[in-house]
């Protein structure tokens, strides 16, 4: 592959669920075929090298149907082109790699592995879908963690501990954020720029925007204010709850039905975020440092044999 297509690369995270009543039972996953398949056509169209996926509905496929891992939402939204990790604990978020351009350590490609992340929960959780995961990860030849993480809605102190479990080691637990190089994305559940409480203040410790001489920048395209562009709204308000973070690339992201120029990924109405497109380019520094090391900047390695796959 060559190294101005191994440099470039791009970033979707989507929270696919809706309030809609009709999914109360799903609690609040995509759950209308309809949407479905709207958001699988414009993903088809964008064909990005990562997806993360929050709010899929796992429940359609019992667990004990192997051979029916193929057809799970995650698989139907994101066609056979991807290699799919899910999360350990509640399946209902998902990070995928285009074949053509990467994929991760001892995976198959193109292939379905359920409950294969290293995935932290935390109480309390009444919805039993909130979670935090990592994975290793490779685009090319360029080694990287990718978290991929949907906060709690509710619980301050649920997203402070999420942050930490990212960032910090404690009690002999390396973080999820364990490699060099680190990608996070997923749909945090608070803003950093327009809110104070203190899982946003945890948060700001860490990353900024590219101005702001944090470890980790977000790949956010600014609004007249001089703030993120907002990815959900409620009532009048506006706030920018979807993130792709790094300390590795460079470049800006677009909020797709927000930003001038982009559609919806729904097709319309359905989800009740609005989607993260990032356009990014791996920093050329970083890149030949790890050509040169010639050691692996992953935090672990996934070993197929401890897997279940399709």
């Amino acid at each position: 592959m060559k190294d101005s297509v191994l440099r470039r690369f791009s970033v979707l995270t989507a929270n696919v669920g809706n309030l809609s009543l009709k999914c109360r039972k799903k609690k609040y996953n995509l759950c209308e075929a309809k949407i479905e398949r709207a958001i699988a056509k414009r993903i088809r169209h964008h064909k990005p090298a990562i997806v993360a996926l929050q709010e899929i509905n796992y429940n359609d496929t019992p667990q004990e149907k192997w051979a029916d891992y193929q057809n799970t939402q995650a698989r139907r939204l994101l066609g056979n082109d991807y290699t799919i990790i899910t999360d350990s604990t509640y399946y209902h978020t998902c990070v995928a790699i285009h074949v053509d351009h990467g994929g991760f350590p001892g995976c198959s490609k193109g292939a379905y592995y359920p409950a294969a992340a290293r995935t932290i929960s935390f109480a309390p959780d009444p919805f039993d879908k909130f979670c935090v995961s990592s994975v290793p990860a490779y685009l090319g030849d360029f080694e990287f963690n990718i978290v991929f993480a949907h906060f709690s809605s509710r619980s301050v102190t649920w997203r402070v501990n999420a942050i930490r479990s990212i960032f910090k080691t404690g009690n002999g637990v390396r973080p999820l954020a364990s490699g060099k190089y680190n990608l996070i994305v997923g749909d945090l559940n608070f803003d950093p720029f327009r809110t104070s409480d203190s899982s946003a203040r945890e948060w700001n410790k860490y990353a900024g925007l590219p101005d702001a001489s944090k470890p980790y920048r977000h790949h956010a395209r600014q609004d007249k204010s001089q703030r993120p562009e907002a990815t959900h709204q409620f009532l009048w308000r506006s706030f920018t709850l979807d993130h792709i973070v790094s300390n590795f690339a460079e470049g800006e992201s677009v909020v797709l039905g927000l930003t001038d120029g982009t559609n919806r990924l729904d097709g319309g109405t359905g989800m009740d975020h609005y989607a993260v497109l990032g356009h990014l380019t791996i920093d050329p520094l970083k890149l030949e440092q790890q050509r040169k090391s010639g050691h692996s900047s992953l935090g672990y390695n996934i070993v197929q044999e401890d897997l279940p796959y399709i």
